[in-house]
């Protein structure tokens, strides 16, 4: 039977530590789709205290969680830890409100992680961090999650970022297919106080403005490349939220079930011959019988008499 907890109870810390991924959801505060992101936690999930968590948010082609989070009023995010191998079944969720620590805003960024990790280094695309204050966390049976067995990690992204950091600006671009933005400056120190540009330094900092700059529902991304946000692209994927808004769920009537296997798929049954009752046949099966039974009388008298004359002859 699930339970819920205002805190992170001390029993789950450690499922939730060797849990090998996690998902996070989020959302607009008005309309807008829901998102869910899975999660690698290859050394990117920290347990702070009973009602704090964090993570590295990795780079990737979408970056919906941080448009959310960095939503002015919003902030709300869920995230859920799963047993997918072997061991009691378990579903915890934490429930939070999240602030966003951008590497792009901060000069000494990589400086203070090594600090706190005892030297070692960023996570390769690691964009932010996602400081997570947990209000509620609740556990679930999981009795129906399949078990998998963990092969190994994937390298893909580590791979490729590690190229991107590489690229210079215009390289990256043209990697992508797309031009330098025009504003191509990263806007270092988010508080607001002390807030100065500079021009891209690596082609890591360009996949952002390319492509980091805007959730799919038209919200900004990344605060440090958002004066290269494309206001025209931008408005096109605000038009389409506003359709996809309308959209109707489907009414409580489901209708007539489809069955699960259409006919025209399923498997042909076999044909079964019928054997019938054929008059010759049958004719023919009793003057067989009738001889098979006088051909055995005839050899029983013939060993009866047999016998007989060994007897005699013995006497």
């Amino acid at each position: 039977m699930g339970k819920i907890y205002d805190e992170i109870p001390d029993n789950l810390v450690a499922f939730i530590q060797k849990s090998k991924m996690f998902f996070v959801a989020t959302s607009p505060l008005n309309g807008g789709s829901v998102n869910v992101s899975p999660k690698a936690n290859e050394g990117t999930f920290e347990y702070v205290n009973k009602n704090r968590v964090r993570y590295m948010d990795l780079t990737g082609s979408g970056n919906e969680t941080i448009s959310h989070l960095l939503e002015p009023g919003n902030g709300r995010i869920t995230m859920c830890f799963i047993n997918i191998e072997e061991g009691l079944p378990n579903i915890v969720r934490l429930y939070g409100k999240g602030t966003v620590y951008e590497r792009g805003t901060d000069e000494q960024f990589d400086q203070k992680w090594q600090e706190v990790h005892n030297g070692e280094k960023v996570p390769v695309g690691g964009r932010a961090i996602i400081d997570i204050a947990v209000h509620t966390c609740s556990t679930s049976c999981g009795y129906s999650m399949p078990i998998y067995e963990f092969k190994r990690k994937r390298t893909v992204l580590d791979d490729v970022i590690s190229k991107y950091e590489k690229f210079s600006p215009e390289q990256l671009a043209k990697t992508k297919g797309e031009k330098v933005p025009e504003n191509a400056y990263l806007l270092v120190g988010g508080d607001g106080k002390q807030e100065y540009k500079r021009e891209f330094q690596s082609g890591l900092e360009t996949y952002w403005a390319v492509v980091n700059n805007l959730s799919i529902d038209g919200l900004p991304g990344l605060r440090s490349v958002r004066d290269s946000l494309n206001k025209e692209q931008q408005q096109k994927l605000m038009d389409k939220r506003q359709r996809h808004d309308q959209l109707q769920a489907p009414q409580e009537d489901l209708g007539p079930i489809k069955p699960v296997q259409p006919q025209d798929q399923t498997q042909p049954q076999a044909k079964v011959k019928s054997i019938t009752s054929n008059p010759t046949s049958n004719f023919h099966l009793f003057i067989a019988f009738t001889l098979g039974c006088a051909l055995t009388a005839a050899l029983f008298l013939a060993q009866q008499r047999s016998a007989g004359s060994f007897m005699n002859i013995s006497l």
